[in-house]
Order: structure tokens, then C-alpha cells, then sequence
């Protein structure tokens, strides 16, 4: 596909747009109304909402169990909101912590239109990981779910009273919003901008700031719209958190599609009813979700799903031939990072022909393999993963390779590649080989620790199948001999009921590595 900046990728973004009718039947005047939005409020979530209001005004937007809300509902609710928090509260940056709700998606617009520097935090800190990024990105405004208010308040209890964050419970916003007029408000000079805090898989979350860029967002829903083919008023179930990129992109996808956002569960047997009874054609999801949805069973009747999306997390070759044998060919692999964005995506017939691949790279994005010294890498050698957007080139933290039809595969963090015996191991390339070898096992991970012989060994956390708790550590050891040379033999096994993960499903190394130095010596 060319170019999305091009005339040419330009053009064709207009006829898929145009052929999706999600332009409506004045597609120049549904154009032209873009533009003064774009200009005032920039490339915001606050402007596709907008946007979309002024073309799909009473189409349903947004639904929380039997609470829904219009385009319009959405964009007067943010309107209102928005006026209210510029009467109440001199804020510039605000937090919001909070889980998939009507309520969070009404704060973030509303902030957008205000301009306001945004930072979504997660629900999963814990009290002190909460203060350090307080302490870190001082906040004029905390939004928050009352039940996160233990966590609150046990942050700032030890901050003093001069550095803290005014607060208001995203459950007290709707009284704002009834109380409140559509009155006019003013938008600060500089465009909104959005702060997103990385998984910290490996340590320590880090913030990453983000504007929407045109060519970006372009490129994006151009891609989605090419293979998936969505039509007006299709329904979207939405598994996976806002704060991540992946929801934020799903989101921004409805605004600019027209598309009903349903705000799912994470249980299996909840999202299947939903799925059911919303006629669901679009799930998004993460791999973890996607597992427990096989494991529960797909419905017999009542199925509408045409496309599958996973992200979020690495989506493991044997997951995506059971989703395919499963569900047939609906299942998407979408990639990115919180740093560079959405980079690519894989399509059904990527992922039947080369089930762990990552896709081909979104228009406008070019792909690079570096080794240590940037030297651009031939197509089947691994090295990090570089990404170009308008020239401008960064590294994702990836490992990965180009096979010879220019998908992506990744092999791993680059922070997380282990030296045994002056071999270079990919923990994520021995972890898939354990599960494939072992008929028992669930799930598993790898992590290094110290060793006279290689330098490092491997330490295996596995995770056994129901019916399989009797199995010991010696009996897998020897069943791994047979097949794995030895500097790629686990020293150790520990077997775990589950293995630690974010929201977003992505295991956190961290957290074994501080499960190693808590067991006695």
C-alpha cells in the first residue's frame, strides 16, 4: 500500500473510507466539517468524537452493561463535564485511574478538550509504585473509581499536603455533568497530551508521552479499514484496558468509524454472552482473554464475530492455530509499542501461513533489523527492531527478524536476551519450544540466574495442565533432557499455578526474578 502522507496513500484512504460509507452520503461535507476540529483541538480523541457526533449523531456510541450512550449523548456528556472541571479546578495535567467504564471514556474527552496533559495510571500499582509516579509527574486533578480509593489515599498519605492532587470520583461526574451547562470553555494554547505508563515487564514502569499524529493515525485506520472491512454501526467489544494503546486505538478506531464500543468482562463465559446477545462482529482482546475464551468453548449458535483482534502481549504460534481451527480465519495479530505506536499487523492468511508472525507493517511505517552498532541487518537474522515514521527512526526495545515475504517476527525483549556458554538464548524462542515439548504443560517462562559453568543458566517457571498437579520437578527434568542440549536445560523448576501478568497480559519477568531472591538460599 503506498504511502498514507502520499497523494496517493492519501487518495486511497478516502476511497476506503468512502466505499465503508463511513462518511456518510455528503462525504466532501463530512471532510470539510474535520478540519476546523483538527485545527482547534488537534489530532485528540476529543476531535474524532466531535467528528463523529456531527455525522452519526444518534447512532449508539458507547455501552456499560444497560448503560449506553449516543454519539451525541457522548459528546455533551464530555461538553458538560469538561465546563465543570474548568469552573471547579485549576489543573493542566490530570490523572485518571480507573477500570473500562462510560465515565472514564467521558473524562479523557473532556480533558482533551480542555488541553490538558493526561496521564492514565494503572490499576494494578500498588500504593508505593503510585507515589513514585505522583511524586515523579506532580497531578492538578486525580480522577478515580471509588473503589481505588484505599490505594489513593494510602499513596498520598506520606506526601506532603503541598504536592498533592485534588481528587473527584469518576462516580461523582454524572452530578457534575447534570448540574452542568454546555458553556462555553477555553482550551489552553498548547494541544492535549496523553502519558501513558509502559508495563514495566522488566522493572520499573516508565511514562511515555504521546500526541496523535495525522500520518499515524491515518495510517492505522486505513490498515484496520482495508482488512477488516467494517460497515456503519458495527458492534465492538472491547476486552482490553483504555490506559493501554491497544484500547486507546480501538477507541479511537469507533470514534472515526462510527462504530458501537461495547465495554466487555474479562470472565470467558461473560464475554461469549455478551458476544451473543450484542451480535459482537469485532472483538478486541488480549492473548490471555483469547485462551480462556477457547478453553471455555465457542457457542454453537448465535455467533456473529467476523474479525478477532489480539494484542497488547506476544500471541504464541499454538493459541493462533487453535483460534483459527476454532473460529476460522478471523483472528488479527495487531503489534506495537508504547513508544513508537501501532507498528503492524497480521492478517488470517499471515497467521495460517506463518502462525507467529507479527504482520506486515502499517502504511507509513517502515521496519529496520540493526545489530548492536546499526548496521541493518539481511532478512532472516535477528537483531533489534527499528521503526521509522516520517523519517524519523527509534527503537521499539524489540527483537525480531524480516522473513523472506517481509513479515515481522518477534523473539523477545532486548533487555532479556540471556548469554549460557557464550550462546545468545531468547527466552520467548525456549519457552515456546518447553510448551510445545511438554504435553503437560500450560504455560511457561524462563528467566536467567547465575552460573559457574555458562555464565547463566535457565530457571523454568511452568505451569501445569488441570488433571497434571502430580507431576515433579525431577520427572520434567528428565523429560527435557531428551530434547534440549544441555546449556539450554533448566537448573531449576519451580511450578506456579499461574504466572504473573499485567492487565494487558504481558508476563512480568520482574516479578519472577523477586520471586527468586525471596526464596531462601
Amino acid at each position: 500500500m503506498a504511502s498514507i502522507v502520499s497523494p496517493s496513500g492519501l487518495a486511497q484512504f478516502l476511497r476506503l473510507v468512502a466505499k465503508s460509507g463511513l462518511l456518510g452520503s455528503k462525504p466532501l461535507v463530512s471532510l470539510a466539517s474535520l478540519v476546523p476540529l483538527w485545527l482547534r483541538f488537534g489530532g485528540s480523541l476529543y476531535t474524532l468524537a466531535a467528528w463523529a457526533a456531527a455525522r452519526f449523531p444518534n447512532r449508539l456510541a458507547v455501552v456499560e452493561g444497560e448503560q449506553g450512550l449516543s454519539f451525541q449523548q457522548l459528546l455533551e456528556h464530555a461538553d458538560r463535564l469538561a465546563a465543570a472541571l474548568q469552573e471547579r479546578f485549576a489543573m493542566d495535567s490530570v490523572g485518571i485511574l480507573g477500570r473500562n467504564r462510560i465515565a472514564y471514556i467521558v473524562a479523557l474527552l473532556a480533558c482533551t478538550r480542555l488541553g490538558c496533559n493526561l496521564v492514565l495510571l494503572n490499576p494494578m500499582f500498588g500504593p508505593e509504585q503510585l507515589r513514585v509516579v505522583l511524586r515523579r509527574r506532580p497531578l492538578g486533578l486525580l480522577l478515580f473509581d471509588l473503589g481505588f480509593r484505599p490505594l489513593v489515599e494510602e499513596a498520598l498519605a506520606s506526601m506532603p499536603a503541598t504536592g498533592q492532587p485534588r481528587l473527584l470520583a469518576l462516580e461523582d461526574t454524572p452530578e457534575l455533568i447534570a448540574k452542568s451547562p454546555i458553556g462555553k470553555t477555553h482550551p489552553k494554547p498548547h494541544k492535549s497530551s496523553l502519558t501513558v505508563l509502559t508495563s514495566g515487564t522488566t522493572g520499573p514502569a516508565k511514562e511515555v508521552r504521546r500526541r496523535i499524529k495525522a500520518a499515524e493515525a491515518l495510517g492505522l485506520i486505513s490498515s484496520l479499514l482495508l482488512h477488516l472491512q467494517p460497515h456503519s454501526g458495527q458492534r465492538v467489544l472491547l476486552a482490553v484496558p483504555l490506559l493501554h494503546g491497544h484500547g486507546l486505538a480501538t477507541l479511537a478506531l469507533c470514534l472515526v468509524a462510527g462504530l458501537s464500543l461495547h465495554l466487555g468482562k474479562s470472565r470467558a463465559r461473560d464475554l461469549w454472552e455478551e458476544i451473543q446477545a450484542h451480535k459482537i462482529e469485532l472483538l478486541v482482546l488480549v492473548p490471555t482473554i483469547l485462551h480462556r475464551l477457547l478453553e471455555a468453548g465457542a457457542p454453537s449458535h448465535g455467533n456473529h464475530l467476523r474479525a478477532v483482534i489480539s494484542g497488547s502481549a506476544p500471541l504464541n504460534p499454538s493459541l493462533v492455530l487453535r483460534t483459527l481451527a476454532m473460529l476460522g480465519q478471523k483472528l488479527y495479530n495487531l503489534y506495537g509499542s508504547s513508544e513508537t505506536g501501532v507498528i503492524s499487523l497480521a492478517s488470517p492468511k499471515d497467521l495460517l501461513e506463518a502462525p507467529g508472525t507479527v504482520g506486515h507493517p502499517l502504511p507509513g511505517v517502515t521496519l529496520k533489523i540493526l545489530d548492536e552498532v546499526k548496521n541493518e541487518l539481511p532478512r532472516g537474522q535477528i537483531g533489534q527492531v527499528w521503526v521509522s515514521r516520517g523519517g524519523q527512526i527509534a527503537p521499539t526495545g524489540d527483537l525480531g527478524y524480516l522473513d523472506p515475504q517481509g513479515r515481522l517476527f518477534l523473539t523477545g525483549r532486548a533487555d532479556e536476551v540471556l548469554i549460557c556458554g557464550g550462546e545468545k538464548v531468547f527466552p520467548t524462542q525456549i519457552e515456546e519450544r518447553i510448551t510445545n515439548l511438554l504435553p503437560y504443560a500450560e504455560e511457561c517462562a524462563v528467566v536467567g540466574v547465575p552460573d559457574l559453568e555458562y555464565g547463566q543458566a535457565l530457571h523454568l517457571f511452568l505451569v501445569l495442565k488441570p488433571g497434571h498437579d502430580s507431576m515433579e520437578t525431577y520427572a520434567i527434568q528428565r523429560d527435557l533432557e531428551a530434547h534440549l542440549p544441555r546449556t539450554l536445560r533448566p537448573r531449576h523448576i519451580t511450578l506456579l499455578t499461574e504466572l504473573p501478568r499485567n492487565q494487558a497480559g504481558k508476563l512480568l519477568r520482574a516479578k519472577l526474578h523477586a520471586l527468586l531472591e525471596a526464596k531462601p538460599h
